[in-house]
């Protein structure tokens, strides 16, 4: 335990308010209580069964259902959310991206899920790459934004504007 303590030390030392942990084990879980660190905790996909399409396993929204029932049981679902991160492909014409919506060909599996992440409270979590988004529309997106560095490119709903810090 003392390792996992010196694990906790380092990360609030740093200022990490936010992490994300593979197979935890409940040493780190502990070490984690009252840290006001966030931790998100993921499920390898390997161990979950394989379906056909990428975003079609029927045993998904009840795995979440039961999740979160087992939450509320434990009357600790206002502290814990269940969720599942989802690939770009959910999204498209993403940029700009006030003009991005979702893939109409997986409505009858995204509207279910959407509506069971609003009633818990729950996040919708995607997994968006900037860097396609700039390899696809290279004119319009400056790389430094792409790298998450400071820009003095504002861009917005498609329109390049130079912000008033440019020098």
């Amino acid at each position: 335990m003392a390792s996992m303590s010196h694990l906790v030390n380092f990360l609030m030392h740093q200022k990490i308010t936010h992490i994300r942990l593979y197979d935890p084990n409940p040493d780190i879980l502990r070490a984690l209580s009252g840290t006001h660190i966030h931790v998100t905790i993921s499920k390898r996909r390997r161990r979950l069964p394989r379906r056909r399409g990428p975003l079609h396993p029927p045993l998904l929204l009840p795995a979440l259902r039961s999740l979160h029932a087992a939450l509320v049981y434990s009357n600790i679902h206002n502290d814990v959310f269940v969720s599942t991160p989802h690939s770009a492909s959910v999204i498209l014409n993403p940029f700009p991206p006030s003009q991005a919506f979702f893939n109409q060909t997986l409505e009858t599996f995204i509207r279910p899920l959407i509506h069971f992440l609003s009633q818990t409270n729950s996040p919708l979590m995607l997994n968006l790459y900037p860097y396609y988004v700039f390899m696809q529309n290279r004119n319009l997106v400056p790389l430094e934004n792409t790298l998450f560095k400071w820009c003095h490119i504002i861009v917005t709903n498609g329109i390049t504007c130079i912000s008033a810090q440019q020098q």
